[in-house]
């Protein structure tokens, strides 16, 4: 026996087209921040920190000046 739809839920296919559109949502705003990062002389002030490191490692990401973390989700 197969039971009915409840009214109001959502597939699995729906579900996972929007957290994929979340996802690349998410990545093109980050993008589009990193970069505005780079073209703005203000904002490199700040973000030239992340690129100070003598040696680049996976913890160089972590690397930001505090005002970056505060402006990284007003650019996405």
């Amino acid at each position: 026996m197969v039971a009915a739809p409840v009214a109001g839920t959502v597939s699995g296919g729906a579900v996972a087209l929007i957290i994929l559109t979340q996802i690349c949502a998410f990545d093109l705003g980050y993008w589009l921040g990193h970069t505005l990062m780079h073209k703005s002389p203000v904002l490199w002030e700040f973000h030239k920190v992340h690129h100070s490191a003598l040696v680049m490692t996976p913890a160089t990401e972590y690397r930001q000046h505090p005002l970056e973390i505060v402006l990284i989700p007003c650019t996405m």
